[in-house]
């Protein structure tokens, strides 16, 4: 079942990329706008907010990051790939949620 929520991507060489990427984690993930992509081999889910606001508040806390609304096919996974390790979703920011796919449709302002 496809749902909305807000996806904050990094800018890189006029590309989006996931926010938070770490260098020894494998290769970084690249969202296009109108195009389904999925977690890279051994990765994900992928992490999106359920809340506007808390995107928004989010990427400011982090370089050259934009919020797009976006589809997303919800993950039945509680963890995520995310900081060299594991992380429970009880431990990653307040409305997150985790996505199997995710697809950009729109830059929120």
């Amino acid at each position: 079942i496809e749902k909305i929520g807000y996806k904050v991507v990094r800018m890189q060489d006029g590309d989006f990329y996931s926010a938070v990427y770490m260098e020894y984690s494998g290769p970084d993930v690249q969202y296009m706008i109108g195009k389904y992509v999925i977690p890279n081999k051994c990765h994900g889910p992928l992490c999106v907010f359920s809340d506007k606001e808390a995107a928004l508040k989010f990427a400011k806390r982090h370089f050259m990051c934009r919020v797009f609304l976006c589809d997303y096919i919800p993950s039945s996974k509680m963890s995520v790939w995310a900081y060299g390790g594991v992380t429970l979703l009880c431990g990653l920011p307040k409305y997150t949620r985790l996505a199997k796919k995710v697809k950009l449709i729109e830059e929120c302002k």
